[in-house]
């Protein structure tokens, strides 16, 4: 069962927009850094250059953080479009928590009148702790709290039917954690 973006135009923009921002990022603070070098009087520059490449990894993160998931078997597979597909075991899952970057449900009063009171539903999520998924997962492992290891969301805004993959995937998860 593949679990993907209710939008997949938006995931695209979303995931391919990011690692395009990064890669100019990484060229633009490089650029930076060479003028900053070349010139006395441009030292601030290299400062500028250091920032933008502090702020990648956010960026890396964003792009990163809930792409599609598909449950199978074995293991449950993450299909970013952008860093590729990976398969992490059910056994190699460290742990499911609830996702502590998401908004709070009052701080999203823009949301709320945009869509409408009767309309809006805060949105829930899950951060699946995978140790084996490679760097831009890592990001944001980083900044959820888990420490630089891997990491990806399951939320409701941006995965379809997202209340049958989470009792899917948690079901699973625990039945490997039973088995050893």
């Amino acid at each position: 069962m593949i679990f993907s973006h209710p939008s997949p135009r938006t995931d695209a923009l979303r995931q391919y927009g990011g690692a395009i921002l990064a890669f100019i990022m990484a060229l633009a603070g490089l650029a930076a850094i060479a003028f900053g070098l070349s010139d006395g009087r441009l030292l601030l520059m290299i400062g500028v250059g250091v920032a933008l490449w502090a702020l990648i990894a956010p960026v890396i993160m964003l792009s990163a953080a809930s792409p599609a998931v598909e449950i199978t078997d074995d293991a449950l597979i993450v299909r970013s479009q952008v860093w590729g597909h990976h398969a992490v075991s059910w056994a190699a899952i460290r742990d499911i928590i609830e996702h502590p970057l998401l908004p709070p449900e009052d701080g999203e009063r823009l949301r709320r009148t945009a869509v409408g009171r009767a309309k809006y539903t805060p949105e829930r999520g899950k951060l699946i702790v995978a140790p084996p998924l490679p760097l831009p997962f890592r990001f944001l492992g980083k900044f959820a709290g888990v420490g630089f290891t891997g990491a990806v969301a399951v939320t409701s805004r941006a995965h379809r039917d997202y209340d049958r993959a989470i009792t899917e995937i948690e079901a699973r998860w625990k039945g490997a954690r039973t088995e050893e």
